[in-house]
């Protein structure tokens, strides 16, 4: 499973639950607080994956997926964690893991910051 794969350390494994558990997706409900951990560890790990690091980027904007996204009162509803109500907004956060994302030559990344 994902989870064990994870928990081994599995970098993609990590970011495919971030994923899973920030949109609320296969059978997941939608968790910020766990999308929050997976990301994080797949991002801070050594070889980083920018996928990830783009990931927190979203959840420190408030889950926020570029400018026309105005789903966000939404995200907030369906957050079973309250990770997103509780956390707010870091924009120094969010454009940190941003330009990392970008450094690795992430795409959206690279647009978001330009």
């Amino acid at each position: 499973t994902f989870e064990r794969a994870a928990e081994l350390g599995h970098i993609r494994a990590q970011t495919q639950l971030g994923s899973m558990y920030e949109h609320g997706i296969y059978g997941v409900p939608m968790d910020m607080e766990k999308a929050h951990h997976y990301y994080s560890r797949a991002a801070s790990a050594s070889d980083g994956d920018p996928v990830a690091m783009l990931g927190l980027c979203r959840l420190y904007n408030g889950g926020i997926h570029g400018p026309d996204d105005n789903e966000e009162p939404q995200r907030l509803a369906q957050d079973i964690s309250g990770w997103l109500a509780h956390t707010g907004r870091n924009e120094d956060e969010s454009f940190k893991w941003c330009e990392k994302a970008a450094n690795k030559g992430h795409g959206d990344a690279i647009y978001m910051l330009a």
